[in-house]
């Protein structure tokens, strides 16, 4: 523009000097020299232009001067605010991103975690520049003269609350670029930015069932209804090798849980390992099928707030997410909702079987042709569940605050280890679960005190060490002719009571045990445990098929992640993150088998040969190098032992590809039970090192030399039932 303005001055210079001369005759007689000085200002336009152009494209937008983080020079024009004398270091600060959800707020559990912000992978989500310093001075993001841009995972995105998707997992390095324009009126065509890296972990957010939007919680139950109806072979062509059936995970956890061995998940140190990583395999089933869903979790520590009377009102129960607490039908079979025609696996190609070879019994196939714990005599082909435990109900509420905050107190892991197998989730197993058809057992009114869960888990040690045999087939038979019974060979060579001090039954009811007790009540307490009846599968090995199953141990794993994450912050000093489980003390309670029983010396179902036990090794699954049976979490083929999973899902792990919401527990601090009031825990920690004294005149047990890696005893009752 000066350039074309010049031209034009010139040539009204020209003219002007030429009339002076000779008004007629000057651009007549000199044409060549006006035409050589035009030209010349022509060919400089040009090159000025050529210029310009050079300089756009080498900048590679219009003038901008770009500044790093840490060598910032010359911000003068970021609005003003910084003097154009200005040079040398510039430093940014108080930088605020926040991502969300449609939906959600900004999670919670990022006050712990270590990460600037946190997004969902396979979801449209708003991050947001809520605030940033530049030399202490603080940048304002409303000024039309400023502009935001983000790089997220190699994608650019424009504007200081901008939408973007990111579809895959990690922890990934972005920037946000900030740009002052310049004004109409600046006297420097010259535009200034400031850029900031940061670190964003993608991962997948389990979120508390009910705080689920509608959409979120309709997508999780269809993909999870899809897992249970798809057969493995349209489901992994359909949705890829990370598909499996709900049918390979009832499998999976038979072959852990309900082995006559020994339980490898539950009663010991494995306990919490092997079921985050259960769940996760399941999650990322889900994920095949939707790639945007996460796992819920269910905090049923709130229901017992909300639904003190009647856990069955929780929306939990409600027909179009898990149906029916206690279907009233004489099956009790779940027969409304989208869970009612839902039909447990036919046992018909696991029958096959060797005793011997395999050194266990059949743990897949039940008296009925069922893939059910093999002990279960339930006839029913449906998923079933009962509100009551031989009628009784031993648990008013699901878990309270009050155990949930004793548990969280717990100064090791082997502690939490203990009270997760026990009265952390247990309860739960047994509410939804349940067990009716005891027959006689109870008829005589003396043996009431058995008339609970501990009937099904007395019953389960006599069936592991093989003090009580089960039919193997009770097809055309009614549940009255399928019944569980210790061998009368057995008791006329051992003796019932023989049997009760052999399997440690007699000292875990020994409080409950006259001294005067003739072999008659000894033989009476045998004949009431050694049939289990008929049980709920989330009371028994089969849990994992009832859909209640996979949202309910997320629970126990937000308790640990927040115990860590308080460690890791160095707000609790005392935790003893060794690997370990309370050694095993009879005069406990605890009801399981401290070890292994090797069937392999049995020749067949009918073969009264007993196992032989040994009581001081620990199960297989619940040492700290053992391999679990989960692998390739992160698609590189990696396996796992459990002590390596026990470090992938420390909350703070980069690779773990899952987070939770939140780590609070204010609704237990609303009725009085602060997780953090360290008063609390140390009267809990005193009242825990007191330890519990044998009750009762039964003699005193000999020691067991359980070599498990373990220490401190007391412990809470074995009260999953596997």
């Amino acid at each position: 523009i000066i350039i074309i303005k010049m031209n034009d001055e010139l040539e009204s210079l020209l003219d002007s000097r030429t009339a002076v001369q000779n008004p007629n005759s000057v651009k007549a007689s000199s044409p060549n020299l006006f035409s050589f000085i035009k030209l010349g200002i022509f060919l400089l336009s040009i090159t000025s232009l050529i210029f310009l152009v050079t300089l756009k494209s080498k900048n590679g937008s219009e003038n901008i001067r770009t500044i790093n983080t840490n060598q910032l020079v010359s911000l003068a024009e970021i609005l003003g605010k910084i003097d154009e004398s200005t040079s040398g270091t510039v430093t940014v600060s108080d930088v605020s991103i926040t991502v969300s959800s449609p939906g959600y707020s900004t999670l919670k559990s990022l006050e712990l975690l270590p990460w600037t912000a946190i997004a969902e992978p396979h979801r449209p989500q708003y991050i947001t520049l809520k605030s940033i310093k530049v030399d202490g001075q603080t940048v304002d993001l409303d000024n039309e003269l400023i502009s935001v841009s983000w790089l997220i995972d190699g994608k650019r995105y424009e504007g200081y609350n901008a939408l973007f998707t990111v579809t895959s997992t990690g922890v990934k390095i972005c920037t946000v670029t900030v740009t002052a324009l310049p004004s109409e009126t600046s006297s420097e065509d010259t535009s200034y930015s400031v850029s900031h890296d940061f670190d964003l972990a993608v991962k997948y957010v389990r979120r508390e069932l009910r705080a689920l939007t509608d959409s979120d919680r309709t997508e999780f139950f269809d993909a999870l209804y899809t897992m249970y109806t798809v057969n493995e072979t349209y489901g992994v062509e359909t949705y890829g090798n990370k598909f499996k059936t709900a049918e390979y995970y009832l499998f999976k956890h038979l072959n852990g849980a309900g082995t006559s061995d020994c339980d490898h998940w539950h009663d010991g140190a494995g306990i919490v390992t092997h079921h985050t990583a259960f769940t996760l395999e399941v999650e990322q089933t889900l994920q095949a099928i939707n790639p945007a869903v996460s796992m819920p979790y269910w905090e049923y520590g709130m229901d017992s707030i909300l639904y003190p009377n009647n856990f069955a009102d929780s929306p939990i129960f409600k027909d179009d997410w898990f149906g029916q607490s206690n279907p009233l039908n004489d099956e009790h079979r779940v027969d409304a909702g989208r869970w009612s025609e839902i039909k447990m696996p036919s046992g018909d190609k696991y029958s096959t079987w060797s005793i011997s070879e395999t050194g266990k019994l059949n743990p897949f196939v039940n008296p009925y042709g069922i893939m059910r714990s093999p002990w279960n005599k339930n006839p029913s082909q449906y998923i079933t569940r009962h509100n009551a435990t031989y009628t009784m109900t031993q648990y008013p509420t699901m878990p309270s605050c009050s155990v949930l905050r004793s548990c969280f107190f717990s100064k090791s892991v082997e502690r939490m280890n203990d009270c997760f197998n026990g009265a952390t989730h247990g309860p739960v197993h047994i509410k939804i679960g349940g067990a009716w058809g005891e027959g006689s057992a109870f008829d005589s009114g003396t043996l009431g005190f058995l008339r609970n869960p501990d009937k099904l888990l007395l019953f389960k040690v006599l069936w592991r060490m093989g003090y009580t045999r089960c039919p193997s087939d009770c097809t055309g038979k009614s549940l009255e002719e399928c019944v569980c019974a210790v061998p009368q060979e057995y008791i006329d060579r051992i003796g019932a009571k023989g049997i009760l001090l052999a399997t440690n039954v007699f000292y875990i009811l020994n409080k409950f045990i006259s001294s005067k007790a003739t072999d008659d009540f000894y033989l009476s307490i045998l004949r009431a445990i050694e049939d289990p009846g008929v049980a709920g599968e989330m009371f028994t090995s089969a849990a994992s098929f009832d859909p209640t199953f996979w949202p309910l141990h997320g629970a126990a794993e937000r308790l640990l992640d927040y115990k860590r994450l308080l460690v890791q912050k160095k707000m609790i000093t005392d935790f003893d993150e060794s690997w370990g489980y309370p050694a095993f003390d009879r005069t406990s309670g605890a009801a399981y088998v401290p070890g292994i029983c090797d069937w392999s010396n049995v020749k067949g179902v009918n073969d009264l040969t007993l196992p032989n036990c040994t009581l001081d090794v620990v199960c297989p699954g619940h040492n700290e190098l053992d391999l679990l049976e989960f692998s390739d979490f992160l698609n590189k083929g990696e396996t796992y032992t459990n002590g390596d999973m026990y470090a992938f899902i420390h909350p703070a792990n980069d690779d773990l590809p899952y987070v939770y919401d939140t780590f609070d527990y204010d609704y237990c601090a609303e009725v009085g039970f602060d997780f953090l009031d360290q008063a609390a825990a140390a009267a809990a920690e005193e009242e825990t090192n007191e330890g519990e004294q044998p009750v009762g005149d039964a003699p005193v047990p000999p020691p067991l030399d359980v070599n498990n890696n373990m220490a401190n005893p007391g412990q809470n009752n074995g009260i999953k039932g596997a």
